[in-house]
């Protein structure tokens, strides 16, 4: 069995619990949570097991307070990319995709060369016009398709 050298000190391992009983976000929750029971001893396959992470998730989050202390724990990522439309623009958005082709509705500027299949870039546009949307990811109109239940298009494309 390898002997872990990563350990916390009863001091840093009381600062994390008082980190932890403060922070409101989830993501910086569980990875403050997984370095505390990691430091104080807790096998890694039940950290795992209890938070849902991956062994290699885990090691990282534990780079991370080595190099940068609770700081290197707390969640980053910008988020804003959530649904901008009502219900009623998706459902009237559904209808419009399912009756109307590009080429009826962009002409000449549909992404297509014959106008008659969807894709990104033509939602993109529709959405924009129609709504006055712009979500800042393709992926983000990809999961558009998904909700509108129509079929994706079949390759990637930058928005």
């Amino acid at each position: 069995m390898v002997k872990r050298s990563f350990v916390l000190i009863p001091e840093e391992a009381s600062t994390l619990e008082g980190i932890l009983k403060n922070c409101t976000d989830e993501a910086s929750r569980c990875r403050l949570q997984a370095v505390l029971w990691y430091g104080t001893g807790l096998p890694v396959a039940e950290i795992t097991s209890r938070l849902g992470c991956s062994r290699s998730s885990l090691l990282s989050w534990c780079q991370a307070y080595r190099t940068s202390g609770a700081l290197g724990l707390i969640d980053r990522r910008l988020g804003g990319n959530n649904c901008r439309l009502t219900p009623a623009q998706v459902a009237d958005l559904k209808e419009h995709l399912q009756t109307l082709t590009p080429r009826d509705v962009l002409s000449r500027k549909a992404a297509t060369p014959d106008g008659l299949e969807w894709t990104v870039h033509d939602l993109y546009r529709l959405v924009r016009m129609w709504y006055g949307v712009v979500y800042r990811s393709s992926t983000s109109y990809y999961n558009l398709f998904a909700r509108l239940d129509l079929k994706a298009p079949r390759e990637k494309e930058k928005v």
